[in-house]
Formats: C-alpha cells, sequence, structure tokens
C-alpha cells in the first residue's frame, strides 16, 4: 500500500514533471530542478507531496519535461500520513522516531539518519502513521 494522508487539510498542486522519470501513483515526489521528481532513499530532504498519478514509459507525456502532474500536498503542519515499512518491522516503540525512506513508496525502519518522517502510531509491523519531518515539508 502506497503513501495516503490520513489527517489534516491537503489541496492539489499542478507541476511539471522531469522528463523520463516513471511515478507511482500515492508515491511521495520531490522538486529537482525546478521540477518534480519520486522522492530517493536516502537523498530524499524536501517532500513535495503525494503523487495522483503514475507515469510509465509508455505514456505519451512520459519523455515531456513540460507536462504537468497533479500532488496532494499537506495544507497544514498536522498531516498524517499512513505509509508502508519497506524495510524492517514497525514497533509500538516506534512512536517518536525518525526516519528515512527506501523507496518512494516505503519507510526505511532501519535509515534514522536521514530522516525525513516520523512515526506517530503504530498500525502493524508493516504499516504505520508518520508526518513529515519540519525540516523535510515543502513550504506551498
Amino acid at each position: 500500500m502506497p503513501f495516503d494522508y490520513v489527517k489534516g487539510r491537503t489541496r492539489l498542486r499542478s507541476f511539471p514533471k522531469a522528463a523520463s522519470v516513471t511515478f507511482t501513483a500515492r508515491d511521495l515526489c520531490i522538486m529537482t530542478s525546478g521540477t518534480l521528481a519520486t522522492a530517493l532513499n536516502n537523498s530524499t530532504t524536501t517532500v513535495v507531496g503525494i503523487t495522483t498519478k503514475g507515469v510509465a514509459s509508455t505514456d505519451g507525456d512520459y519523455a515531456t519535461a513540460a507536462a504537468r502532474m497533479l500532488v496532494e500536498v499537506a495544507a497544514d503542519d498536522n498531516c498524517v500520513i499512513r505509509g508502508d515499512v519497506g524495510n524492517g518491522s514497525l514497533l509500538t516503540t516506534s512512536i517518536g522516531v525518525k526516519f528515512g525512506l527506501t523507496s518512494a513508496g516505503a519507510v526505511d525502519f532501519a535509515d534514522t539518519t536521514d530522516v525525513v518522517l516520523m512515526c506517530v502510531d503504530f498500525i502493524s509491523a508493516s504499516e504505520g502513521l508518520f508526518q513529515l519531518e519540519e525540516s523535510a515539508r515543502w513550504n506551498t
């Protein structure tokens, strides 16, 4: 299961997407060189939001940087994101711990150095509720 906002106000924003980059619906995304790209493990520092659709290499606008894409962005500081843990197992003691990403679609339980999300609630070993770290929030 990819990321989804489950609490807080959000809004849809349109951004130019990077050319020749695949996107998966409901993944975290970033801005790089003025265009939207997928969030990466250990190098993501600022998250724009969650993609609303996927873009495959077979799509007509795949290689076009001018094409725009809708992204769901947090409209307040209290937004909570439901997300999967892609590496390791979330614990009830993970609440308050800050984590990085294994990919644009999953939290890295083993990465507490390149932090982007903070666990705010435990759902299961493979899923939790998270808030974007203040330093990782993109200001809209």
